[in-house]
């Protein structure tokens, strides 16, 4: 087995937050700014202060039999690990995309 460390993005959109949770967002806003933005295993949240969209972003790894495996492992859990956080936090959403690219293939040449 092959370890793989990939990126993983999870993006949304808020969807009728409630006016607490839409308080504390726009509180904690600084801390969230695009900025600041970093791939982590824990992982690293940004959203602007609209609160239209926000995006998740992770360093996660792998050791799946195939990359295919690894891809849908990192996948799922960036989704389950953003979506515990806003259920946390009470926030709704829609629209949720996820997206990973294995890091590898930033040093493979395509031809």
């Amino acid at each position: 087995m092959t370890l793989r460390i990939f990126r993983v993005t999870v993006r949304g959109r808020f969807d009728a937050l409630a006016d607490p949770v839409r308080a504390r967002l726009l509180t904690e806003a600084a801390a969230h700014d695009v900025v600041k933005a970093a791939f982590t295993e824990t992982g690293t949240l940004t959203y602007e202060r609209t609160l239209h969209s926000f995006t998740f972003r992770f360093r996660l790894r792998d050791e799946s039999a195939t990359e295919a495996d690894s891809r849908a492992t990192v996948m799922a859990d960036a989704e389950a690990r953003a979506t515990a956080w806003l259920e946390e936090l009470g926030a709704t959403w829609s629209a949720l995309r996820v997206d990973a690219h294995d890091m590898a293939d930033v040093w493979t040449s395509r031809t």
